[in-house]
């Protein structure tokens, strides 16, 4: 009997090993974190470099997840939303599904209907979308089950993934009009498990995290203004911490016996200090001359420049919507006249609620925890998009620009920031295996960083020529990077 046990043990030990090697199950991987144990990618690759295989996929900005022979992402194409399954070896396309949504939610410019990662296991495959809900499918594409959701009011349109948490499958809902909530639903069968009402959250774009400490699971939810933590397994809210802006995006990581959240400033600063446009831009469209802005003088396509480091043709580069509809809001006596003191005061206050910030804090916290578990805070290179990596006691965050700033978990210790040669946006979160980090950039150019000093060292800058969107996923000796029309396989390995 022992001489079995011990055979059988070392049979799932080596399944184990081959699982993991090849599991990606969610958004940045194993909780979240955007790390993989086993896996060793290649450090320099490209169209001709380390291909494994390349596949036309539809445009869409989820990442791709990896779980056994299978791999997993959305789409959105001729107006319809779309689950996609490849073979993991090949890059074949096994299947596709669309979803039956009636109406597509409207979202930015430099957003998609189909940003949610899925969230999938050895048995099935979760996804969402926020023109539908939930969809569950089998690994060959037969509908497990469908849960129909409210489209949760946003500016910028849903990217919130769900997570694992236990035999649940956890969505945060978070909306403009009063409705937000967290929602935990059994993978089995789409059943509500459990439903925490987040009445003081307007809409956000982060996902969740499992943070497990001390014999407990909290799940950990970055919203507006605040975070909150609840008990994974009843959805009770544990503690809170205030002092976030009103838009959150990143994932929280976790180190070193502490929890790290990174938020941008409002509308995305990316920067310490607020920079936008200036009246020298605006004072440009004073047609008369007479020193001030008439809201007629105003394009109606005219925008604010919010982050003026992103070129032109970048959406992100500009606030959403046209300046003459902020035009009376900014302009504060009400005489339809924008004077230069009016608008330095408008960008002034506007600057005052853009306080970037990355947060360490401290397990153990009940009800409001603001103060009395917050370790470390830095307000430097903090990205606005991308989430923070923790990897081998430090955090790394990479920002539009091409900057990457490393900081030690424990102490928030500056180690460097320095440019990695890539300019342009970022969207895609950095991911990191074998004391190697991989950062993608917008333009399509991945960065391999050497994760073993505590100076910058860049390996390899890898250009394929296409704009990325989505977070890479790791799996055995390959990375799968997603780019606008394709998804890419790259090994070293035979």
């Amino acid at each position: 009997m022992r001489k079995t046990l011990i055979a059988t043990g070392l049979v799932l030990l080596l399944v184990g090993r081959c699982l993991g090697q090849a599991t990606w199950p969610q958004f940045r991987g194993p909780n979240g974190q955007g790390v993989s144990a086993l896996a060793a990618p290649p450090t320099a690759f490209g169209p001709s470099i380390n291909l494994v295989w390349s596949a036309a996929v539809p445009p869409g900005h989820s990442s791709p997840v990896v779980v056994g022979n299978r791999i997993f992402l959305t789409a959105f194409q001729a107006g319809k939303l779309l689950t996609i399954a490849l073979d993991r070896i090949t890059g074949k396309l096994l299947w596709q599904r669309p979803a039956p949504a009636k109406l597509i939610e409207k979202v930015h410019a430099f957003a998609s209907p189909a940003s949610p990662t899925p969230l999938a296991d050895v048995n099935r495959v979760i996804v969402y979308f926020g023109s539908f809900g939930l969809l569950c499918y089998d690994h060959d594409g037969k509908e497990l089950w469908a849960k129909p959701l409210p489209t949760p009011k946003s500016t910028y349109g849903t990217s919130s993934s769900p997570i694992r948490a236990g035999v649940t499958a956890v969505i945060v809902l978070d909306s403009n009009d009063k409705a937000s909530k967290l929602l935990a639903v059994n993978v089995a069968d789409g059943s509500t498990v459990w439903e925490a009402n987040r009445p003081l959250s307007a809409a956000g774009w982060a996902t969740p995290m499992l943070w497990d400490h001390d014999g407990k699971s909290e799940i950990v939810v970055p919203g507006a203004r605040r975070l909150i933590s609840y008990d994974s397994g009843s959805g009770k809210d544990l503690w809170w911490m205030d002092g976030f802006p009103p838009e959150v995006i990143s994932v929280p990581v976790a180190g070193d016996g502490l929890l790290f959240v990174s938020a941008s400033g409002l509308a995305g600063p990316p920067a310490e200090r607020f920079e936008s446009m200036t009246w020298q831009d605006m004072v440009k469209l004073d047609r008369n001359g007479d020193g001030k802005i008439q809201k007629a003088e105003v394009p109606e396509d005219f925008k604010f420049t919010l982050r003026p480091e992103l070129p032109p043709d970048n959406p992100g580069r500009y606030l959403p919507f046209p300046f003459r509809l902020m035009f009376d809001s900014v302009e504060g006596n009400r005489d339809g006249e924008l004077t230069e003191q009016e608008f330095t005061g408008f960008v002034k206050q506007w600057g005052s609620r853009a306080a970037p910030s990355l947060k360490a804090i401290r397990p153990g916290g009940r009800g409001d925890a603001t103060k009395s578990h917050l370790a470390w805070m830095m307000q430097k290179g903090i990205p606005e998009i991308p989430s923070p990596l923790y990897y081998r006691g430090r955090i790394y965050m990479v920002r539009d620009g091409g900057f990457v700033a490393c900081v030690k978990a424990a102490t928030g210790q500056l180690l460097f920031q320095e440019r990695i040669g890539a300019q342009g946006a970022y969207c895609a979160s950095p991911v990191a295996a074998r004391d190697r980090i991989f950062v993608a950039s917008h333009n399509g150019v991945v960065v391999c960083i050497d994760a073993a000093g505590e100076q910058l060292k860049v390996l390899a800058r890898n250009d394929l020529n296409e704009r990325i969107w989505a977070t890479p996923a790791l799996g055995d000796g390959t990375i799968y990077v997603r780019t606008e029309k394709h998804l890419y396989a790259f090994s070293g390995g035979k």
